[in-house]
């Protein structure tokens, strides 16, 4: 797993869901988190986290921060897959479900995600 940033992918309850991921000191948390960026309870964060489920018509977004191994959980947890890292028969080997189509959305979206965050 890149400690830099990354992605990973996976099938989740009918869902497809997307972990966006980039290590970030706290001045960027700061910005990029400004109403939930709690100096005392992030302090060892140095992670912005994105969490992002396909729905139709469009992704449900939503952001956070954590650590290392915060990553590594939800990664292990979710039986999530770098979409970054494979391509679409490596990961439909792992996520059944997970069509051509949200394969090749999720990919585009990290990858304009990962240019910008």
């Amino acid at each position: 797993m890149n400690k830099e940033k990354g992605a990973f992918i996976c099938r989740y309850n009918d869902s497809t869901i997307l972990i966006i991921y980039k290590k970030a000191g706290t001045e960027v948390l700061k910005k990029a988190l400004p109403l939930s960026y709690n100096e005392k309870e992030m302090s060892d964060h140095g992670y912005i986290i994105g969490h992002y489920a396909f729905v139709e018509g469009g992704i449900c977004p939503g952001e956070g921060s954590g650590t290392y191994t915060d990553l590594l959980e939800i990664v292990q947890t979710g039986k999530m897959v770098d979409i970054m890292a494979n391509e679409y028969p490596v990961i439909k080997e792992k996520c059944r479900d997970l069509s051509l189509d949200d394969y090749n959305r999720g990919l585009t979206f990290a990858r304009s995600q990962l240019v910008t965050i």
